[in-house]
């Protein structure tokens, strides 16, 4: 079950949270590849080799925002495996820039790791859970 309700043409969706999803295709200067950005609420998000792995990506960070509001036992094993992913990886970029910030910017990753901390034990814990009591299938979403 997808989190986030695409266009047709794949390129737009609005997620169960209400974020609204676009995918743009970006060619880059000189080197004839491009790339597909991800936007969420018109800001940039980031940007991935294709429209496959943007897609995907998109649906994790959907689902990050599902666990943000408490809605972990509804997602799929392969939802909070994904969302445990992206967690990750944007708690390894916050750690790397905290190392080279001062001031305000350290404060700011310091609380931006906490929180990402605290997302990944939320999945971690469902997924524990799911395991003790033997519960594969998830709830579904409420409307």
């Amino acid at each position: 079950m997808s989190l986030i309700a695409w266009n047709d043409a794949l390129t737009g969706g609005t997620g169960r949270s209400g974020t609204r999803y676009r995918l743009t295709c970006e060619r880059a200067d000189g080197t004839g590849r491009g790339f597909w950005r991800i936007d969420a609420d018109d800001a940039v998000i980031c940007a991935l080799e294709s429209a496959e792995q943007a897609m995907l990506h998109a649906e994790a960070l959907e689902a990050l925002r599902c666990v943000v509001r408490g809605l972990n036992a509804h997602l799929s094993d392969e939802q909070l495996q994904s969302a445990g992913v992206v967690a990750g990886e944007m708690l390894r970029a916050t750690n790397t820039a905290l190392r080279a910030a001062s001031g305000t910017a350290q404060s700011e990753l310091m609380r931006s790791a906490r929180s990402l901390g605290f997302l990944g034990d939320a999945i971690r814990d469902e997924r524990a859970r799911r395991q003790q009591e033997g519960d594969r299938s998830p709830r579904p979403l409420p409307n």
